[in-house]
């Protein structure tokens, strides 16, 4: 995954869309660094740090109408992922 997204990053020009700081904590930036170093095996680790990056990414291109429409569509992820758990 790693490479994956040093090379989207990097060689295709997808850090254009990130926003802020990479030391700013929330930024899309600093999620992409968090996503890029994970070293877990742990799905709900994983989950959380890719969603952290596909928030910041979504609310950069405005692809949420609102904060509420963002927050049903994250309920009924973890619903779901709730189901996979034990």
């Amino acid at each position: 995954m790693q490479k994956r997204l040093q090379e989207w990053y990097y060689d295709r020009g997808g850090g254009v869309f990130l926003a802020g700081a990479a030391e700013k904590g929330g930024s899309t930036k600093a999620s992409f660094f968090a996503a890029r170093d994970l070293q877990s095996s742990d799905p709900s680790e994983i989950w959380n740090v890719f969603h952290s990056l596909r928030r910041g990414i979504r609310r950069d291109l405005g692809v949420f109408e609102s904060d509420a429409d963002e927050k049903a569509v994250l309920e009924s992820v973890k619903k779901k992922l709730g189901s996979y758990q034990s």
